[in-house]
């Protein structure tokens, strides 16, 4: 539920941003999640490049480099 109050159209994204966004979600829950507009406006933009190099550029992928790293990897992949 949380991921529509940051994204109201998730379920228009593709599966694989979904479960990206879900699992960053999970991680850090809306108050810590809701903090990464660029990346927020990326994913709304359907610009998957610029959404992973917001990921990347953020002290969660400093803090959580294995977690992170899957994740920045897997929305790469989609640009």
């Amino acid at each position: 539920k949380d991921c529509y109050k940051l994204l109201p159209d998730f379920d228009m994204l593709p599966e694989e941003v979904r479960l990206i966004v879900a699992n960053m979600m999970f991680n850090m829950g809306l108050p810590r999640m809701s903090k990464f507009q660029r990346l927020l406006a990326a994913i709304e933009e359907r610009s998957w490049g610029k959404a992973a190099d917001e990921m990347l550029d953020s002290r969660w992928a400093t803090q959580l480099p294995a977690r992170s790293g899957r994740l920045i990897a897997r929305m790469q992949a989609l640009a």
